[in-house]
């Protein structure tokens, strides 16, 4: 069964993770064969070093034998021996004199007969040297027969006979010992060294990337018009795919605000001839005489007179919600006192409270940075903002609860605070709240309102420099914050 799709993004790593992966898997690759050849080239020359080295010793003690010990005793042999050989660092070390045959010159019992038997048919022994792995010399010399052991001979002048030397050694296993921590210590420390410099050259080369993603994921209607300066954007030194992915993005932008420019000129259009049809018929159902109507007629103009009014409010929050996502400046900025403006939009609400049985409890900015705190904007849209967040928390307050209101200055910025006791807010409706037509299941099925309310005092806000958050409180209830530039 396939994975969800969040299950899959789960999983997924970055493209900076996996640029850094692949250059630490390419470099590894890359040092392990290159640290196996060496590895291997360093074995042969040391394994070809101690034959040298073990033959040209074997060959010194033949000499000395042959021209200043004579008789050749078992003393002087294993004396002779450890001088020529001791600087071969050799573990373990067994010598005798003996012939063809294998019979020794020095011991009364020939020791390694079958050994020497074996040697001595792989060469003329009166004519050179030869040296090969013997570890079956191992029990003789009573070391651990994992341990690598040589048997080597140099023939001497007279016919037959052999100094056989017979040596156990880690000398080759000390060397390439060495080699493998080096070259172990140094492969660490490459890979190390690759991880951090891969990771720096993707973040290179991902950073215009990452500088397009934040770029598009920024974007909002009201600034379709600001992605077309390159120099702006830092993207003018990019590479060519981001060039071309620039260049994709902006044909994208280009059609967005098209769409978007003429989806408000639709709306605004709309709206404005479907307002004089609206006023019509209102002003009709209101100037009717309803005396000589009967009962269902004068129910029908009542009900058709709250319709329109309803209607009418809808193209109203259609044509503020166009006005405000145009962009730019609020039209004809007038400055107002902050707290002025949030008492006048409870006063606007107070009849909704009482409709919903829900009061209203507003504490304004007291302070003196309060008290003189003044805004600059279009006031008619500002009180529309606040009073949307208003109206919105009457509408969630359960009867006989208190909505909130609280005004207070922090620093250069005017806050209020929008507190209800209602249900709070979905999980789901968190991050999308202030999107148009968004409402939760229980609004749709009561048709409470059609979503824009909050899209409108979003939009206001960003016209004016502030921002809306929401949050949901403790135990109950949820919270609208507003925060604009005081002048």
């Amino acid at each position: 069964m396939a994975r969800p799709a969040n299950d899959r993004g789960r999983w997924r790593i970055s493209l900076r993770a996996r640029l850094t992966l692949w250059v630490v898997a390419i470099f590894t690759l890359i040092l392990f064969v290159t640290g196996f050849a060496f590895w291997w080239y360093q074995r042969a020359v040391t394994m070809q070093a101690f034959h040298e080295r073990l033959l040209t010793r074997t060959a010194l003690i033949e000499a000395k034998l042959d021209n200043e010990w004579r008789p050749i005793t078992p003393d002087t042999l294993d004396h002779i021996a450890r001088i020529e050989l001791d600087v071969l660092s050799l573990e373990r070390i067994a010598i005798d004199v003996v012939t063809s045959e294998g019979e020794s010159r020095v011991f009364d019992i020939p020791r390694w007969p079958r050994l020497v038997e074996s040697l001595i048919a792989q060469s003329d022994l009166r004519t050179e040297s030869v040296m090969r792995p013997g570890p079956e010399a191992a029990k003789i010399l009573g070391v651990d027969p994992d341990m690598p052991t040589y048997l080597v001979a140099v023939p001497t002048e007279e016919d037959g006979v052999a100094v056989v030397v017979l040596v156990a050694s880690t000398w080759v296993d000390q060397q390439i010992g060495l080699v493998v921590r080096v070259l172990m210590f140094a492969g660490a420390l490459g890979v190390i060294a690759s991880l951090v410099s891969g990771w720096l050259i993707a973040g290179i080369a991902v950073e215009p990337f990452k500088r397009l993603s934040g770029l598009a994921t920024s974007l909002l209607p009201e600034q379709l018009d600001r992605l077309n300066d390159p120099d702006e954007n830092g993207l003018a030194d990019a590479g060519p795919e981001v060039q071309r992915l620039a260049a994709q993005l902006e044909d994208a932008r280009s059609q967005l605000s098209r769409a978007f420019a003429s989806q408000a000129r639709f709306l605004s259009n709309v709206s404005h001839e479907i307002k004089t049809p609206i006023a019509t018929l209102l002003l009709e159902a209101q100037t009717i005489d309803r005396g000589s109507l009967s009962e269902e007629a004068e129910e029908f103009v009542e009900s058709a007179e709250e319709e329109m009014r309803k209607l009418g409010r809808l193209v109203e929050s259609f044509l503020t919600l166009a006005r405000v996502r145009d962009g730019g400046n609020p039209r004809a900025p007038k400055r107002c006192g902050a707290n002025e403006l949030v008492m006048d939009a409870v006063e606007d609400c107070l009849a909704a409270a009482e409709q919903h049985a829900v009061r209203l409890d507003p504490v304004l900015a007291a302070d003196e940075a309060g008290l003189d705190a003044q805004l600059e904007g279009d006031p008619d849209l500002l009180r529309t903002m606040v009073n949307n967040l208003i109206r919105n928390a009457i509408r969630f307050s359960p009867e006989e609860e208190s909505v909130r209101i609280v005004a207070s200055v922090q620093g250069e910025r005017f806050t209020v605070d929008v507190q209800d006791h209602g249900p709070g807010l979905p999980p789901e409706l968190i991050n999308k709240i202030f999107d148009r037509f968004v409402q939760g299941t229980d609004e749709v099925r009561r048709e409470r309102g059609h979503g824009l309310g909050l899209a409108i005092a979003q939009g206001i806000a960003e016209l004016h420099g502030g921002t809306i958050r929401v949050r949901n409180l403790d135990p109950r209830g949820a919270e609208f914050s507003v925060d604009l530039p005081v002048f």
